[in-house]
């Protein structure tokens, strides 16, 4: 798959900066290091209702993703998408099972439940869907409910100045769904009876199309999680967020 990601909010490269004063911190000389971080996360990531520009940190109700461009070739689905002025609900609603980061071994491992996630955007899009042939341009919505995800995280550290801070690489992730609905209007040109049968045939086979494109979408995903933790953390030290 190729594809192409532009987050609106502008990547900030300037001096280390200070947690909000509104997030806990955890010193991971403790023995309860794991306990106080997965509850710090399960307090701060609901806050996330607007942007935090001294971190470099987005809103993530919604996320708002400028432009994405997806070229997906598998074996029942082969489509080229344009998705533009995209918003992502549902980040800062995730329900937390773990988190943790292991300093020693360089990870950091996630586990969770999004109750409900939906995208809402502007597309464009030509191919094929299983058996089907596909074409239109206007605007689509997919609402994914008990969305389940599993991330695996290498990081390395890298000092400046005295301080200490964290760069993501690509995670190992899973991603599981209860269920999963699309509505993509003006397809085939505006021919409604067209655009209700492609839609109606997305929805009796969503789960099988989730299946083919997973790994495709959890690589998207991935890197929109990976460009909002590494600016973050280009930003925050880890003695600002870890050692007090």
């Amino acid at each position: 798959m190729k594809f192409q990601i532009v987050i609106l909010v502008v990547v900030g490269l300037s001096e280390s900066a200070r947690l909000p004063r509104n997030f806990k911190k955890c010193n991971r000389a403790k023995t309860d290091f794991d306990v106080c971080l997965l509850d710090a996360v399960k307090n701060a990531v609901p806050q996330f209702t607007r942007p935090y520009k001294e971190i470099d940190a987005p809103n993530f109700a919604p996320l708002e993703i400028n432009a994405i461009d997806l070229d997906i070739e598998r074996n029942k689905i082969s489509v080229k998408q344009k998705l533009r002025n995209c918003k992502f609900s549902g980040f800062n609603e995730i329900q937390f099972r773990v988190f943790k980061i292991d300093f020693e071994n360089k990870f950091m491992e996630i586990s969770g439940l999004f109750p409900e996630f939906k995208n809402d955007c502007e597309y464009e899009v030509s191919g094929k869907v299983i058996i089907l042939p596909i074409q239109g341009k206007g605007s689509a919505t997919t609402v994914a409910k008990a969305l389940d995800v599993y991330l695996k995280v290498p990081f390395n550290e890298t000092s400046k100045n005295g301080n200490t801070y964290l760069h993501f690489d690509n995670p190992a992730m899973n991603v599981t769904v209860g269920d999963i609905h699309f509505q993509v209007d003006n397809l085939f040109n505006g021919d409604k009876a067209l655009g209700d049968k492609m839609n109606e045939f997305l929805n009796e086979n969503a789960k099988e199309i989730f299946e083919e494109v997973k790994e495709d979408y959890m690589k998207l995903m991935s890197d929109i999680g990976l460009n909002i933790m590494n600016r973050i953390f280009l930003k925050v030290p880890v003695e600002e967020v870890f050692d007090g």
